[in-house]
């Protein structure tokens, strides 16, 4: 068992309920959520005065997305993920690679890109 307090690359998650994940998140940021509080989902996502970035989640201001976005990057080492959360347009895109390393990095960043990119034309933004 891992320690609640391990870092994060401790935990892992089984693909398929990755989405479940982020839709949770989704949720939680549109003030809809019930796994944990809303009060707890807002500590998640808002960043401290001045900073773009909270616990775990990189805050942006998207036109594709309808207006902020929370994004996620996480490895293991074995494995690499992106997460690319839009909670304005109900939206989550994710890519992840069973490898590790800056060329998993890369690929993961580079098809959220791809998808992002995708969204822009299919909205006109």
């Amino acid at each position: 068992m891992v320690p609640a307090h391990s870092s994060a690359r401790a935990h892992t998650m089984i693909y398929s309920r990755y989405p479940r994940y982020m839709l949770a998140h989704v949720a939680g940021a549109r003030g809809t959520g019930g796994l944990i509080s809303s009060a707890t989902y807002s500590r998640l996502h808002t960043p401290p005065a001045g900073a773009d970035y909270a616990l775990g989640w990189e805050t942006l201001e998207e036109t594709c997305a309808d207006g902020r976005v929370l994004a996620h990057i996480g490895t293991n080492t074995v494995w690499y993920a992106s997460v690319w959360l839009a909670p304005e347009r109900d939206l989550g895109l994710f890519a992840v690679t069973n490898a590790g390393g800056d060329d998993a990095a890369r690929a993961t960043e580079a098809a959220v890109t791809e998808m992002i990119a995708r969204l822009d034309r299919l909205v006109g933004s």
